[in-house]
């Protein structure tokens, strides 16, 4: 059986600060299979506040300035 690549999923947000939108992209980037996924989480806004509940999971978040 051949090894199938992971699908990268980019979720794009303005900051990690603690609202509705937020939490459930957060939800939603934990949740997805890590054996067919990869989730990495773009912001534009460097507002942290759900920055860990990400890294913790291994969730890639890139700020773009």
């Amino acid at each position: 059986m051949t090894e199938r690549k992971k699908r990268k999923v980019v979720l794009f947000i303005d900051s990690l600060v603690r609202g509705g939108a937020q939490r459930q992209l957060v939800e939603l980037a934990r949740n997805l299979d890590g054996n067919l996924f990869e989730p990495i989480v773009l912001v534009y806004h460097d507002i942290p506040q759900f920055r860990s509940d990400l890294e913790d999971h291994g969730i890639k978040i890139v700020l773009i300035s």
